[in-house]
């Protein structure tokens, strides 16, 4: 499997105490130019606790990605309120020697109506809000079911055609057990947004990844695992124009009992943001045997020709969250995505699907090859990959 180390964070005088946990991470690499930058690395993250469920969105700066974060003052945010106001992803842009942050954050994962609002800023430190929601359950005109909100969303950057866009990547939600711990059910959607053209607008969002579709994430109606939430925090990275890698999170198929066990970040493969994404591992264990890991974030080095991947990770159930990284070398991601697409497209495709409560949940020949996929390339290659090497 591939292997993690610590982030180093210099927390600011009592953050530790009233704020200990991070999670959620959201990292922007600032122009050499902007002297108003205070690290060449500054990383986003919701601070907080876990038996509270009260966080807020932290700021950290560093000059190498390997080295120590050092806490800078957390960002404030008018214009923006929610009950779970966190989870932001962070954009950012240097032209005509001013600099530009964009925040895009959810405003609620544990109850309906939760919406992704947009905020803009000059220093990276005052966040001002756009009044109306960027995307909400209405945005997505044809869902496989109705929403109930959406939440969690991931920015970057990919090519369509040449041209390069904007993409965000979130999840709607279809169902929610009114007490908690909710048990909420979604699938991951994308937006794109195309940076050539001045006030482009956002795409319609579509659907990208069905939860039914990954064979290693817990299902609803199931009696050999307890289903407890769905996919989040996906983001897409393109590595070439051929090669495509979504990174997010699932949760395994374990038993009651299981709470703080089941979160692994997965990865998922396509030639392009057009095609379908086929799931195909959990490449990273947590230190602890009952531990889980979660929300990832990456960072594309070219010049080495390496990702940087960021996620949160615990040692169980209301343990706190932390702050782990690793590198993987591109070639060797692209081997990777290459050996999905051609198993599932030796594979072919599945022509049965059941219908559950008006959705559709793929079975059959195409499931049981995703099954055959995930064992095949579940830690295929990837205990000869090291971590922690600066750029």
């Amino acid at each position: 499997m591939l292997k993690t180390m610590a982030l180093k964070l210099i927390r600011l005088p009592g953050e530790d105490v009233t704020y200990p946990e991070q999670k959620d991470p959201s990292i922007i690499e600032t122009h050499p130019d902007d002297a108003t930058a205070p690290y060449r690395f500054i990383k986003y993250t919701s601070s907080g606790r876990s038996d509270t469920q009260a966080w807020k969105v932290a700021r950290f700066g560093a000059n190498d990605l390997g080295g120590q974060w050092q806490e800078l003052q957390s960002p404030t945010l008018k214009g923006l309120s929610g009950p779970q106001l966190c989870a932001p992803a962070l954009a950012y842009e240097f032209e005509n020697g001013k600099p530009h942050y964009i925040m895009y954050i959810q405003t609620a994962c544990f109850e309906p109506d939760g919406v992704i609002m947009e905020a803009h800023s000059v220093d990276g430190k005052h966040f001002v809000g756009k009044q109306a929601p960027l995307i909400t359950r209405d945005s997505i005109t044809n869902p496989k079911c109705p929403l109930l909100g959406v939440y969690d969303p991931s920015y970057s950057q990919v090519k369509v055609n040449g041209r390069m866009h904007d993409c965000l990547t979130f999840t709607g939600i279809t169902k929610m057990e009114p007490a908690w711990p909710h048990k909420t059910e979604g699938d991951i959607y994308m937006s794109l947004r195309e940076r050539a053209v001045p006030n482009a607008r956002w795409s319609d969002p579509r659907l990208v990844l069905d939860m039914s579709k990954i064979p290693f994430h817990n299902q609803p109606n199931r009696t050999d695992h307890e289903y407890e939430w769905c996919p989040e925090g996906t983001q897409i990275v393109e590595i070439d124009e051929k090669h495509f890698l979504m990174i997010g999170v699932c949760f395994m198929q374990k038993p009651a009992g299981c709470d703080g066990e089941r979160q692994r970040v997965f990865f998922a493969a396509s030639r392009s943001v057009d095609s379908p994404f086929i799931p195909m591992s959990m490449p990273f264990e947590p230190q602890a045997a009952k531990g889980e890991t979660g929300h990832p974030d990456t960072v594309f080095d070219h010049q080495s020709q390496v990702l940087h991947v960021f996620l949160q990770e615990r040692e169980g159930n209301f343990k706190p969250w932390t702050l782990r990284q690793s590198k993987i070398d591109i070639s060797f991601l692209k081997n990777m995505v290459d050996d999905c697409l051609n198993h599932n497209e030796q594979q072919g495709k599945a022509a049965d699907v059941v219908e559950t409560d008006g959705c559709s949940l793929g079975t059959g020949r195409e499931l049981a090859s995703l099954i055959d996929l995930a064992a095949l390339t579940t830690g295929f290659g990837l205990e000869t990959l090291d971590a922690g090497r600066s750029l």
